[in-house]
């Protein structure tokens, strides 16, 4: 079990590398990239938050949205220290 200072530390360390994933997906993403990420947002918003089903639907939905925007960047390793970050 994490202490709540490990646990802003993550959310400090994932804000950062998030951030930077970002940048460089915007510079680095093809149209494909855009329609997958987009494909994924549009899933997210398609689903209602109104029951525990629904919300683990949603944060599923959510993970593959930032897995697809991370792919975006074309960078192995930085896509595979955020998917570490999360799981944390």
């Amino acid at each position: 079990s994490l202490e709540v200072d490990e646990i802003r530390e993550i959310f400090e360390l994932r804000a950062e590398i998030e951030a930077h994933a970002g940048r460089i997906a915007a510079t680095t993403r093809t149209a494909q990239d855009i329609a997958r990420v987009e494909t994924a947002l549009r899933a997210m918003e398609n689903i209602p938050v109104s029951t525990p089903r629904q919300i683990d639907k949603w944060l599923d939905a959510n993970i593959v949205f930032h897995e697809r925007l991370f792919a975006s960047a074309k960078r192995k390793h930085l896509s595979r220290i955020t998917q570490m970050l999360r799981d944390l």
